[in-house]
């Protein structure tokens, strides 16, 4: 029973009506109509959303070929060299992709809200960065943590953007965002020693990091956290 009712359902709402089964009663009949109205609102409604999703993937593919296309207009107009075009046709290529393009953009508007709310939520989202860290949690204070967190700030580094160079003196602690969270160049930078090696990115990369500068003016405020710090042996 319940399979022919599914049959008939289907068959009415795709308009195909075989007419193998029919309905008799006056009450049946009501019915029949109503089901055939919904199914023919929802067969419509469902198969425009669907044109406008795939409406929607080609303009995009198309305007994302207008963009490039404008692109090498420039370059070749600029005489570019080919290293930096492919850089950058492949950064962009790796956006449409991914679709990471406004990866940065909820970072942009927690910036803009009242002082004491941005405080709140950038509390919030940074102060586990550290204390997922045990470098951090075991050795400084909460509040400390805190006060950092506040100084965290966000960037987007395009593939091969150099982060730091070979024999430089660490300006930046980082923090990757996709994936694992790592920390990089930690030990340079509580060390204050010159990098062994560089660094750079390898895709786009969402990155958080906290200048030297704001670490060490925050660490001033907890004589506490400012001792231990430097007694930890790297």
């Amino acid at each position: 029973m319940y399979i022919n009712a599914f049959y008939w359902s289907i068959v009415t709402m795709v308009t195909l009506g075989y007419g193998d089964i029919i309905p008799i009663t006056l009450n049946e009949k009501i019915y029949a109509i109503g089901v055939a109205l919904v199914g023919c609102f929802i067969l419509s409604y469902s198969m425009n959303q669907v044109g406008e999703i795939l409406n929607g993937l080609a303009k995009s593919n198309t305007m994302f070929k207008e963009k490039l296309q404008q692109l090498n207009n420039y370059f070749s107009k600029n005489c570019l060299e080919r290293d930096l075009q492919l850089k950058v046709i492949k950064y962009y290529e790796y956006l449409q992709q991914e679709d990471q393009e406004c990866i940065n953009e909820g970072y942009k508007l927690i910036q803009q809200l009242p002082d004491q709310l941005r405080k709140e939520i950038q509390s919030k989202l940074y102060q586990n960065l550290f204390l997922n860290k045990k470098f951090f949690s075991l050795n400084f204070s909460k509040e400390f943590l805190h006060s950092l967190s506040l100084k965290i700030q966000e960037d987007v580094l395009h593939p091969k953007q150099i982060l730091y160079q070979k024999d430089e003196h660490p300006q930046r602690l980082y923090f990757v965002l996709n994936g694992k969270r790592e920390m990089i160049g930690e030990i340079e930078f509580f060390s204050d020693k010159q990098y062994e090696q560089s660094a750079k990115s390898m895709s786009v990369t969402n990155v958080a990091y906290i200048e030297k500068a704001d670490f060490l003016i925050e660490l001033y405020k907890y004589p506490t956290d400012y001792l231990i710090l430097y007694t930890v042996t790297f």
